[in-house]
């Protein structure tokens, strides 16, 4: 089917949803987003002083210890396709290399956001590597859980995620940023029209309404299939493909010479 066919019947399917009553959407919330960056800060001195990745710091303290080290993990993995994994330190190998007693300090320090603290803790570390990459999770929200409201059900997630690199020799954030994504979808529905229409007295405006609800539902459907592919699908119910997405966001941001 040519784009532009596909474009105009899925603006159509949007103002009907919208003139029925219903809605399905996937939003980005990017209020609170930004990004920064030194101009020091490339690909040559990530080769020669390499990254230590940190273990994410949950701020939403909704996260399991096995999730944690999931998501770490995950991090690693999508940045190590940008800059090689051998330009990075993964949480494992940095806390053997500076001993648990240290990392648990570091680990304080970047939940206090105290950078000074970091680069304090680094010098005292044995040929320590040169910079340190946090990651902070401020936002887990299951919209499927909240509680419905009015005649809507909802689902998908609201992730929201910062990182920053310090450089330990400079006691400066080199690298840091911001990305608030959700991919909620919300589905409404009028339940009268479905269990009340022996009771109503405009038996045909029910009618009416009720096949405008289910036109809705269908055609909402139809559109979450035709724009989303199978990898990157905002409308999923899993919290681990829009964590992916948003630290894609990151790497993209990240020097590289391959990319």
């Amino acid at each position: 089917m040519p784009r532009f066919t596909l474009l105009v019947k899925f603006s159509l399917l949007i103002f009907i949803i919208i003139t029925s009553g219903c809605a399905s959407h996937a939003n980005k919330n990017l209020d609170n987003n930004y990004f920064h960056q030194q101009e020091s800060f490339n690909i040559a001195r990530i080769s020669l002083h390499k990254i230590n990745i940190l273990g994410i710091i949950d701020k939403t303290q909704l996260l399991s210890a096995k999730e944690k080290q999931k998501y770490t993990d995950l991090i690693f993995n999508r940045f190590a396709d940008r800059v090689d994994a051998e330009n990075l330190v993964s949480t494992e190998d940095f806390a053997e290399q500076i001993g648990i007693i240290n990392y648990q300090r570091l680990v304080h320090a970047a939940k206090q956001n105290n950078i000074s603290h970091i680069s304090e803790i680094m010098s005292n570390v044995k040929k320590p590597n040169r910079y340190v990459l946090i990651g902070y999770l401020t936002n887990k929200a299951d919209y499927g859980s909240q509680a419905a409201w009015q005649d809507c059900s909802a689902y998908g997630y609201a992730v929201g995620l910062t990182m920053k690199i310090v450089d330990s020799q400079t006691n400066t954030l080199v690298w840091d940023g911001h990305i608030d994504k959700k991919n909620k979808v919300n589905t409404c529905e009028n339940d009268d029209d479905f269990f009340s229409h022996s009771q109503q007295n405009n038996k045909d405006n029910d009618d009416e309404d009720e096949t405008k609800s289910l036109l809705a539902v269908a055609l909402i459907s139809w559109a979450i299939n035709a724009i989303v592919d199978n990898d990157n699908n905002l409308a999923s119910n899993d919290f681990k493909a829009i964590f992916t997405q948003t630290v894609d966001e990151f790497t993209k941001r990240l020097p590289s010479f391959y990319h």
